[in-house]
């Protein structure tokens, strides 16, 4: 997920294993949520992108105030996309923690929401994003067959 072109595969795996979650628990929201988390972090992205680039082509014409705007207002909307998403992303995954009995999904979304308000630190945001995956890949891992079985 943390590579840049290999992580919409990772997201598009991620919304299959979270669907098939919520087939099996008949809990629409749970997939809902997740949808508009990943949605939600894209679109900031690419916002994001955009206005960074727009304000550094602009630089050219206001002497580089614009360039130091345009990044400054591009990495603000990818934080607070960022932040949202993990909100929702949070819901679905205590939805997924409370059906499924695996409270190492609540502790994904917790770190997860935790991370990405943190990403104004850069280093320590990353870092306990990072530590959220592999929570989220050992609550993966720990599904057992059924849930209530």
């Amino acid at each position: 997920m943390f590579i840049p072109v290999l992580n919409i595969i990772g997201y598009i795996l991620l919304l299959i294993s979270i669907g098939g979650v919520a087939r099996s628990v008949q809990d629409r929201s749970i997939f809902s949520n997740a949808v508009i988390a990943i949605v939600l972090q894209v679109v900031g992205v690419l916002v994001g992108f955009f206005m960074i680039f727009g304000g550094v082509a602009a630089s050219v014409m206001t002497a580089g105030l614009s360039a130091v705007v345009g990044v400054l207002s591009g990495l603000a909307v990818i934080w607070v996309c960022f932040v949202i998403a993990a909100f929702f992303l949070r819901r679905s995954y205590r939805s997924m923690a409370s059906r499924l009995g695996v409270p190492d999904f609540g502790t994904a979304g917790m770190l997860f929401l935790v991370g990405s308000a943190l990403l104004i630190l850069l280093g320590l945001g990353l870092f306990v994003i990072f530590v959220a995956y592999i929570f989220q890949a050992m609550a993966f891992f720990s599904i057992r067959g059924e849930p209530g079985t």
